[in-house]
């Protein structure tokens, strides 16, 4: 991910506020282990995320991916689904 890509992700998030609480941006894996960098893949960041708790009950999860794998095509930069203990998160 390069710097512009990084930058239009944090503004992407500012946007989001009515389904995400708060977020946080990684440049190594949770667990605080770096990643083995693939040179063909560059390096990335992991993206964390905590959504709102919609009035009328909406999952939001599903909406979030779906904005943001359109934010990602149009930046050309990818997106890794994977979950944490169960609890899904988003990695980039």
């Amino acid at each position: 991910m390069t710097s512009k890509q990084l930058a239009g992700l944090l503004v992407w998030l500012d946007e989001q506020r009515e389904i995400v609480e708060r977020a946080w941006i990684f440049g190594s894996r949770f667990s605080g282990q770096r990643r083995e960098k693939d040179t063909s893949n560059g390096p990335d960041v992991d993206l964390a995320v905590e959504l709102r708790i919609s009035s009328d009950g909406k999952l939001w999860l599903h909406e979030l991916r779906h904005r943001l794998r359109e934010f990602l095509d149009k930046n050309g930069a990818s997106l890794d689904l994977s979950s944490n203990e169960g609890k899904p998160t988003l990695s980039i």
